[in-house]
């Protein structure tokens, strides 16, 4: 049997990660046709999920991604207030998104 050796002076340091957060404004404009309501629903449904996915430590928030999670069925086009620009997060920081806004910008007659 041959043994393994145990490191005797290993230190582990436990850190928190810091946390950056931010805030969603966006419009959405939408196709013609039916009511709107079930759309926004469907994209602030989605948004959720993609919060509930994201936020781990070192992940970026990148405006694409925020764009695909908000552009389901019937979205034309996704119009990102804010944040204004990617943000990078290092490996020790984790992002978390305080609040958002999505609302109708219109439709494309």
């Amino acid at each position: 049997m041959q043994r393994i050796p145990v490191p005797v002076a290993d230190r582990l340091t436990v850190q928190s990660a810091r946390i950056v957060t931010w805030r969603l404004n966006a419009k959405l404009y939408f196709y013609p046709g039916p009511e709107s309501e079930p759309i926004l629903a469907a994209a602030e449904s989605s948004f959720r999920k993609w919060l509930a996915e994201q936020g781990l430590i070192g992940q970026d928030v990148a405006l694409s991604a925020i764009a695909a999670a908000l552009h389901v069925h019937g979205v034309q086009r996704v119009e990102i207030i804010e944040p204004t620009q990617n943000m990078a997060i290092s490996d020790i920081q984790a992002a978390r998104c305080e609040s958002f806004t999505i609302s109708e910008g219109g439709r494309n007659e």
